[in-house]
């Protein structure tokens, strides 16, 4: 309960007996202190919450999350549904600027308390529920229409400060009443038990977000509740498993036993991802990044990279070099190392065994940059500004010019169509 609500439940009590305030229920005279609601909890607190239940706030769910979530359930098609219901049926009073009165069905806000449950986790009470939809319809009057649109629903936040309409929108937005009393609900058809799922969590890839790979969300969390608190709370099941959460939320799988030679093995195999997974079980292992031995892993990525310039020269249709590079720093987390990493053993054995191979003016780190697609150099622009690198600093992104990316795809899909166009023109 927020302190606005619980202004709302002493306006509540003090209408419905008919009094201006709270106070009027002063019943002892002998009593100096004045009354209010919240003083009247805290006297009688040991007879009205013997157990300590009643809070103020509730830890459950962040209060700064509080806009965010009207603004969501702003957007629910049933809330949409039923202010478009109102316009054509007087009898149903939805919303009314001048009154708090409104009416829903209990099963449709018992639909759109779920909704928030499923989006911003914690819990979240029936009455809450009932106050955030009165709050949203009269904070989101049904006929305000907003500057820009996007193809999803979209919703604007109010900044009282500021005076500027936010917009975004959520996915969430276009489930009907069925599709949003479906979430969280578990497929009939994944039939798995908790031993089954023990095994699978071992087995999962290594370097692969666990939570994507199990489609936890969809699947196992409405049972379960989240992969982290099932692991903690089953840890005897899981002797052999080794986790690395990275700042992105990602939490993947570490090998178990790991030395410089299985890291080598990995990495002559070709089976990148494995090999930053060892690299990183590894880097785990000193504790401390100033005890980890960088010039002895410098060698074997130099070695490596001698390794595919030599294959690359033998066959003419081997993957280029700097491919593999790219996937190397493609699977490697962004912190990991303090950036030592990216610099030690990818920068300095890439300038020592490429630095003077140049194909059309184009260097080994343009090289990189062009082979990224848009995701990829998200990564690889981090990195540009920490370890200044000029071809991955992306400035033009940060000048605001058009990117040659997307103008290249949006060439591509245009002449895509024109040449649709042409062949059917030709059947026809």
């Amino acid at each position: 309960m927020t302190v606005e609500e619980l202004f709302e439940v002493d306006k509540e009590v003090c209408a419905h007996h008919h009094v201006d305030n709270f106070s009027a229920f002063t019943y002892d005279e002998n009593d100096d202190d004045p009354i209010n609601l919240v003083s009247f909890l805290n006297k009688h607190r040991q007879i009205i919450d013997p157990h300590g239940n009643l809070a103020i706030y509730e830890h459950t769910t962040l209060r700064d999350d509080r806009v965010e979530i009207y603004s969501f359930v702003q957007q629910l098609t049933v809330i949409k549904d039923d202010q478009t219901h109102d316009e054509h049926q007087e009898h149903l009073q939805l919303l009314c600027e001048n009154t708090d009165q409104f009416h829903m069905s209990e099963e449709k806000l018992a639909t759109i308390e779920k909704a928030i449950k499923h989006k911003f986790g914690g819990s979240i009470t029936f009455r809450e529920t009932k106050q955030i939809v009165k709050k949203v319809m009269k904070r989101y009057p049904r006929n305000k229409h907003s500057i820009i649109r996007y193809e999803l629903s979209f919703f604007y936040i109010y900044n009282k400060q500021m005076h500027t309409l936010i917009y975004s929108s959520f996915e969430e937005s276009l489930l009907d009443i069925n599709g949003l009393n479906q979430l969280d609900i578990c497929p009939t058809s994944v039939n798995i038990d908790e031993t089954q799922l023990y095994q699978l969590i071992l087995q999962c890839p290594l370097m692969t977000d666990l939570n994507t790979w199990l489609q936890w969300l969809y699947f196992f969390q409405p049972k379960y509740g989240t992969l982290k608190s099932f692991i903690a709370e089953r840890e005897h099941n899981f002797k052999d498993l080794h986790l690395l959460e990275t700042s992105t939320g990602e939490l993947f799988r570490l090998p178990i036993d790991v030395t410089l030679t299985t890291f080598e093995r990995e990495l002559n195999a070709m089976q990148i991802r494995s090999a930053v997974g060892h690299l990183c079980a590894l880097i785990i292992q000193q504790d401390l990044i100033t005890r980890f031995s960088f010039n002895i892993y410098r060698i074997s990525m130099e070695t490596w990279f001698r390794q595919l310039r030599s294959l690359a020269m033998l066959k003419k249709d081997y993957i280029d070099p700097m491919q593999y590079i790219l996937t190397f720093l493609n699977y490697l987390p962004i912190l990991i190392g303090q950036h030592r990493i990216v610099e030690e053993l990818v920068l300095v054995p890439l300038d020592v065994v490429f630095g003077n191979e140049r194909e059309n003016g184009t260097n080994a780190h343009t090289k990189i940059w062009n082979l990224a697609n848009v995701k990829q150099k998200t990564k690889l622009e981090f990195w540009g500004y920490m370890l200044t690198v000029t071809e991955w600093k992306n400035e033009k992104k940060w000048l605001g010019q058009e990117d040659l990316e997307e103008k290249s795809v949006m060439k591509s899909e245009k002449q895509f169509i024109q040449n649709e166009n042409i062949t059917k023109g030709k059947l026809f």
